[in-house]
């Protein structure tokens, strides 16, 4: 607690004498802790490092209008809080894929360049379920258990009476076969 009144006192300081000292010392005693806090909240660093950016510039535009009266650092953790929730309040009616998509979109793939990467990803989702069909009846059960059920092998064993040793023989055999037809096209 002390040390956060002496940050405190010091930037309140530099901001009357050198602004350049004072954001300087603003951003190492403040930056990646903020990052940090947001990062758990939002779970994306690029968007969690904007977010803390955003505050910064906010508290210094806002600087000579406020009334602090415990520590710059509750300030602006609470600056950091406040954006961050805000964030997720703008992007809740969007799921966190679709938004993951349309940021890598927006950046690096063109409407084309989308076409053919959604045609090659059905292509791969028919490859990928022609393999599973393809497989031997048992296997192709322990597969989907695995894969889309979540279960553990030791689960599966349970589930269908059977050893755990053959329920990794089964998941190797379904793996060898998506390695040999998956690893040549793709």
């Amino acid at each position: 607690m002390q040390k956060q009144q002496d940050i405190t006192t010091q930037l309140f300081q530099l901001m009357k004498t050198d602004e350049d000292k004072a954001v300087e010392l603003m951003f190492t005693s403040y930056y990646g802790v903020l990052c940090k806090r947001v990062n758990r909240i939002i779970n994306n660093t690029i968007v969690s490092e904007d977010i803390v950016q955003d505050v910064f510039y906010n508290f210094w535009e806002k600087k000579s209008r406020l009334n602090i009266e415990l520590s710059i650092g509750a300030y602006l953790n609470r600056m950091a809080l406040n954006a961050a929730l805000t964030f997720i309040r703008k992007v809740k009616k969007i799921s966190l894929c679709e938004l993951n998509e349309s940021l890598a979109y927006e950046k690096e793939v063109s409407n084309i360049e989308r076409e053919e990467e959604a045609l090659s990803f059905r292509k791969l989702q028919e490859k990928v379920q022609g393999l599973i069909e393809s497989l031997p009846p048992k296997c192709k059960i322990i597969f989907t258990m695995s894969r889309f059920e979540e279960m553990t092998n030791k689960q599966i064993a349970d589930h269908l009476s059977i050893s755990v040793k053959t329920v990794e023989n089964q998941m190797t055999k379904a793996l060898r076969v998506f390695r040999n037809n998956l690893v040549k096209e793709y």
